[in-house]
């Protein structure tokens, strides 16, 4: 999990001139003030895993559609081994992911840019429209980059529930299902 949290951060957080680090802590904090005024926690809007993983089993016969999907099972398992790590190590840096993964029960990754221009639409398109009516979190641009979060944060603007990261112009998508520490994210993305 670290590996991809650092990935992620090497892609779009830590562009030291695009200024989207800078975006990503302000939007932590904005997560947390429209949480305290009850924006995006009912849960209403919120992204059906069961639609999400059918169109992303759907596409990944398609040629250069790749997938990794975090089982229940694959998440205890990287929770088990990145706590072993932090016991043996003591690094601090596996503490901080433990508290942010410790909530998840699965998801997937999904990087599309190599398919076809059609299946890249195709996909874009079908994923609008199951998002269309989501929470969003966030939405940020940078240039021709565009970052979307969705998810839904509890009644105590403690948590993300089900937290998906869009980014089009990448082809590319990261679904979390569970819950992340807002307080946990935040700090690793401001490291």
């Amino acid at each position: 999990m670290r590996l991809i949290v650092r990935t992620m951060k090497k892609r779009i957080v830590m562009k030291k001139n695009s200024g989207m680090k800078k975006m990503l802590v302000v939007m932590l904090l904005t997560l947390t003030l429209a949480s305290a005024v009850g924006f995006a926690k009912s849960g209403e809007n919120a992204v059906r895993q069961e639609k999400l993983l059918e169109l992303i089993s759907e596409y990944s016969e398609k040629k250069n559609f790749n997938v990794i999907r975090i089982s229940s099972f694959s998440a205890s398992a990287i929770k088990g081994v990145v706590r072993a790590a932090s016991a043996f190590c003591g690094d601090e840096d596996l503490n901080d992911t433990l508290d942010v993964i410790k909530g998840i029960r699965g998801g997937a990754i999904v990087k599309y840019s190599d398919c076809s221009e059609a299946v890249r639409r195709g996909f874009d398109r079908r994923l609008g429209e199951l998002l269309e009516n989501c929470d969003v979190l966030f939405e940020a641009k940078d240039g021709e980059d565009m970052i979307r979060m969705y998810g839904v944060i509890d009644e105590n603007a403690e948590d993300v529930k089900d937290f998906i990261l869009y980014i089009p112009s990448d082809a590319a998508l990261v679904c979390l299902f569970g819950s992340i520490k807002l307080d946990a994210l935040a700090k690793i993305v401001a490291e």
